[in-house]
């Protein structure tokens, strides 16, 4: 919206505020850190530029909703199919042994991540202050 009405108003009628290249990146980052199955890139862009997204050729190996859905069926919660979903993710981004470097530490990051629900998280939170309190 604001590069529309900048391009109304000022000088330049084709300047773009973010480039290419940081959509892309900013793509890549929702995607595959954010957890983003929506894609939801390609439909802002498509507002905001009133163009179709151009697609690059590694997108159609991209983990997308309906993989993400069906991935939510075949795990007993969405927590570990979260998990499932970001480590295929991983996996997939780590392709060649010249990017393999480092797969290891990174996967080790996201068992790392807080994986438990909020309703776990507060049944232990619950549970040892119970314990402290009988003490």
């Amino acid at each position: 919206m604001t590069q529309s009405e900048i391009r109304k108003l000022g000088p330049d009628p084709t300047v773009k505020l973010i480039q290419d290249g940081e959509i892309l990146r900013i793509r890549q980052l929702w995607l595959h850190e954010e957890g983003n199955w929506e894609n939801s890139v390609p439909a802002i862009y498509r507002e905001i530029i009133g163009k179709e997204y151009p697609l690059i050729p590694e997108d159609s190996v991209s983990f997308n909703i309906e993989d993400h859905q069906l991935l939510e069926k075949l795990c007993e919660n969405k927590m570990e199919a979260d998990l499932v979903a970001r480590l295929i993710d991983l996996e997939r981004s780590m392709e060649g042994m010249n990017r393999r470097a480092g797969v290891i530490n990174k996967i080790d990051k996201i068992f790392n991540e807080e994986w438990r629900t909020e309703e776990e998280l507060q049944e232990e939170i619950t549970k040892s202050l119970e314990a402290k309190n009988a003490h």
